[in-house]
């Protein structure tokens, strides 16, 4: 059975790919398993050598899509989850501003929204980010404010991941930086950017949208982008909710 990701990220593609929120870039280390034909680039969105403002951080991603070492007529895949969707979906705006795409290009986002369109909402969501960016700060550790996070009903059925997976996971958030968790809250997190629904339409290029079966508020998200996406599907993957990449790897 040939799933839609096997069109996709097929030989001899390449890939630039965003994780969510305390994620990194070995959270799509499965992905490079499962097609190991494919070139991947995976940035650390955490990284202190990233760009704190976020024009700079999609410039900068910008340069890293045209330099994918995609030769012609291969697909280059611009991948992005959650919060790394958030930011791919600017990243893709700005291309299709340019028309920097090319033939068989592709947009794949997981679990992602185009933010959050009322003004008062955008700014309740600032203030609760900037409380969670407190809490963070405030823990003794990554790995002691991981261990609530990972509770939360969002994110919670990733611990059905499989092992060893899921213990790699889990040691990749306990050495992480914590201050750029809350860094990423204040420049990137779903109150502090502009909404794109009104440009949806501006982004054209052939559009996976993929979201957990059980993920009830993502995948009424991805019904609603695909309405205003002009060259969109959705993808819903069984079993498993806001991190299909994580949750259903294979």
């Amino acid at each position: 059975m040939r799933f839609p990701a096997d069109e996709i990220f097929g030989a001899p593609a390449a890939v630039l790919a965003l994780h969510g929120f305390t994620g990194c870039g070995g959270d799509f280390d499965a992905l490079r398993l499962r097609f190991p034909d494919a070139f991947f680039d995976a940035p650390d969105l955490h990284s202190a050598d990233v760009p704190a403002d976020f024009r700079g951080l999609v410039a900068a991603l910008l340069a890293r899509f045209a330099l994918l070492p995609a030769p012609a007529g291969a697909p280059r895949v611009l991948l992005g989850y959650s919060m790394g969707g958030r930011v791919a979906l600017h990243v893709a705006l700005e291309i299709s501003r340019r028309k920097l795409w090319r033939a068989g290009d592709r947009l794949v986002l997981i679990s992602a929204s185009p933010g959050i369109a009322d003004a008062a909402e955008r700014a309740a969501r600032r203030e609760r980010d900037a409380a969670l960016a407190a809490k963070i700060l405030a823990a003794p550790s990554a790995a002691a404010f991981y261990e609530t996070w990972r509770r939360t009903p969002l994110i919670a059925t990733q611990d059905r991941m499989p092992e060893p997976r899921r213990s790699r996971l889990l040691r990749a958030r306990a050495a992480a930086d914590k201050t750029l968790w809350a860094r990423a809250l204040a420049e990137i997190g779903t109150g502090a950017l502009p909404p794109l629904w009104e440009n949806l339409g501006e982004i054209d290029v052939e559009t996976m949208l993929v979201c957990g079966a059980e993920d009830a508020k993502f995948s009424a998200v991805a019904d609603a982008m695909r309405a205003r996406l002009p060259r969109s599907r959705v993808v819903r993957v069984p079993a498993c909710g806001h991190a299909p990449h994580l949750e259903a790897a294979d």
